[in-house]
């Protein structure tokens, strides 16, 4: 078992909040990145940027949903009626898909897997296979956060307040 105690609490809220602060990294890096032209987005190359910034950004990730993952085992007995590791599975798995199908998505047109009719640029054929793909994850995805989050989430219950 996990000891529960301020340091513990600590190390987590450390891991979960790494990643708020690398996010926040990489939204100022990746335009400066931009602007040397050194930043091609779905170029998997060395002497590129987004290789690197896909990496970091993942290991971030990873260790934020580590962070997150340990917490819930040491808290699940206090946890368990309000059924967390649904609510956590849907929140996290709509980042997780999200962020997967796009490097998928970038990989595939990059290698020409998936062709770029003419007159349209990789860019617009990943922003439209992206949005094509999300729509039809939304009505599954709406379903599960329908049972994760039914409507009784909000209720004032006597015995948790």
């Amino acid at each position: 078992t996990i000891k529960l105690d301020g340091l513990f609490l600590r190390r987590c809220v450390q891991g979960v909040i790494q990643f708020v602060i690398v996010r926040l990294l990489i939204v100022i890096i990746v335009p400066i990145l931009i602007a040397n032209d050194v930043f091609i987005e779905g170029k998997m190359r060395f002497d590129r940027g987004w290789i690197y910034v896909m990496l970091i950004h993942n290991v971030s990730l990873w260790i934020c949903l580590y962070s997150l993952w340990l917490f819930f085992l040491s808290t699940r007995h206090y946890l368990r009626p309000f059924s967390p590791v649904l609510k956590f599975g849907v929140i996290k798995g709509i980042i997780f898909i999200s962020f997967w199908q796009l490097i998928v998505l970038q990989i595939l047109i990059a290698s020409e897997v998936v062709l770029t009719p003419p007159g349209f640029t990789r860019r617009e054929i990943m922003e439209g296979w992206n949005s094509f793909l999300l729509i039809i994850e939304c009505l599954p995805l709406a379903i599960l956060n329908f049972v994760a989050f039914g409507p009784k989430t909000g209720q004032y219950d006597q015995e948790w307040g």
